[in-house]
């Protein structure tokens, strides 16, 4: 994607928040794994990500997103997520973590 299709799909968002929103939250469903990719499709609803989304690369992304709208305790979610990534040292890290992670600590 080139600067253009960044800016274009900046001012998208911008003018779409609740769009924006949306996808980050399925984004954060999908990471911690309360929601599968079949699940999302089956809702009948538009299926929104963040623009190029990939469960492990866009961890960062997300807990920005979820910082600067001060939710905190689905950034401390994430930040376990990528705990137990970075701990597993499996490239498919995510397939084996939502089972080890103590939620709601």
């Amino acid at each position: 994607m080139d600067r253009e299709d960044n800016s274009m799909e900046s001012e998208f968002y911008e003018d779409n928040e609740e769009i924006l929103h949306e996808a980050m939250n399925n984004a954060y469903l999908l990471i911690i794994g309360e929601l599968t990719y079949e699940e999302l499709i089956d809702v009948g609803s538009e299926l929104w990500l963040p623009s190029g989304f990939d469960e492990q690369l866009s961890i960062d992304t997300v807990i920005k997103y979820f910082e600067s709208i001060e939710d905190y305790e689905k950034c401390s979610d994430m930040l376990k997520v990528k705990k137990a990534i970075k701990e597993s040292g499996s490239k498919d890290a995510l397939k084996d973590v939502y089972n080890k992670i103590q939620w709601g600590n």
